[in-house]
């Protein structure tokens, strides 16, 4: 059998760099994924505008990070997760949003197991 075709692996770079920290390579990574994202790009696409939009929060790029938010959302409308809401939220409360980092976190928790619920209720106290 033949093996499952992988994507760039960008990807796996943009991984391992924001885990490292390494938060300029991350982005960097993520982007030339995002061009050229080879096989499988739909199984992979949400989830590296999803990272890269986190990075740029990382780095209090905070306009870059909801900007790549809405692309993820105009390309993949179905994309509905708590973590997507999520960070949304949070990078409505870092610029002052606060009103609308509320309606994000309302959002997330449709979307929210247990676990997910208590990191949100600490949100929104804060």
């Amino acid at each position: 059998s033949t093996p499952p075709q992988q994507p760039n692996p960008a990807y796996y770079l943009g991984e391992t760099y924001l885990r490292r920290g390494q938060i300029d390579q991350s982005i960097d990574a993520y982007k030339v994924f995002i061009t050229d994202p080879g096989y499988n790009a739909d199984l992979y696409l949400p989830r590296a505008y999803y990272m890269l939009a986190f990075a740029y929060y990382r780095q209090a790029k905070y306009d870059d990070a909801m900007s790549t938010l809405d692309e993820l959302e105009r390309r993949y409308p179905e994309n509905d997760s708590v973590q997507v809401w999520t960070l949304r939220g949070d990078v409505n409360k870092e610029i002052g949003n606060r009103v609308q980092a509320l309606q994000e976190y309302d959002e997330a928790w449709r979307f929210a197991g247990p676990m997910d619920r208590i990191r949100l209720e600490t949100r929104v106290q804060s």
